[in-house]
């Protein structure tokens, strides 16, 4: 029969081991929710870049646009 100190000690052990893989499932919770957090802003990111060039590429389009019917507008003139 074990001694009442044993008996203690091993409920102590088992009490521990279970926090330790309550933490250990924490932690794997944290990854995963930090791993999904870091895709959304990554996802995030270059969405933006990808707005901000088509923003750009508008922008461009249309001095564009302006020159040329500026350069008609001249040549229109002159006709």
């Amino acid at each position: 029969r074990w001694h009442a100190s044993e008996v203690a000690w091993r409920e102590e052990e088992r009490r521990w081991r279970e926090e330790e893989r309550e933490f250990r499932a924490e932690q794997r919770r944290w990854h995963v929710q930090e791993a999904t957090q870091r895709a959304l802003d990554n996802a995030r990111y270059t969405w933006s870049r990808h707005v901000e060039k088509n923003r750009r590429d508008v922008e461009e389009r249309t001095e564009q646009l302006k020159v040329v019917s500026q350069v008609a507008s001249l040549l229109a003139g002159f006709a």
